[in-house]
């Protein structure tokens, strides 16, 4: 059941980091009709947030940082990692929870806007350090 929560959020979080990448290198299109409407974002917000100074962590993209870290994750979950890298996993989960938390209030109060997306991920990055530490 653990490694089944742990390759589904990480999934959802692997997913959304790609969705970024993808944008930031102009591979999808914004509006696209093809994107379910959560996902579309207004030109401008977009380029806003990934412009932003806080959309990078020590010059890496942020979605960058977590296609890395979700992927790693997603192997765990589903075997290809041994568990005792577990351990470097809950910790680093719970980097990303004090990091999602400033990106969090980055949004809210430096960049003011609202992205559904960044805010998934927040959560899914709660989830997975919950899942690795508790379960």
């Amino acid at each position: 059941m653990k490694q089944n929560l742990l390759a589904v959020f990480a999934a959802i979080g692997l997913f959304i980091s790609l969705y970024f990448l993808l944008l930031s290198f102009k591979a999808i299109v914004i509006h696209s009709r093809h994107l379910p409407s959560f996902c579309r974002l207004d030109q401008k917000t977009c380029e806003r947030i990934l412009s932003h100074p806080d959309a990078r962590l020590l010059g890496v993209p942020n979605f960058v940082l977590g296609a890395v870290y979700y992927t790693l994750v997603l192997m765990l979950g589903v075997g290809f990692i041994h568990p005792l890298f577990e351990m470097f996993l809950r910790a680093v989960s719970w980097g990303t929870v004090g990091v999602a938390v400033y990106l969090t209030y980055s949004l809210s109060f430096k960049i003011r806007t609202t992205c559904l997306l960044c805010l998934a991920s927040h959560i899914v990055s709660l989830f997975l350090s919950i899942i690795l530490t508790f379960w």
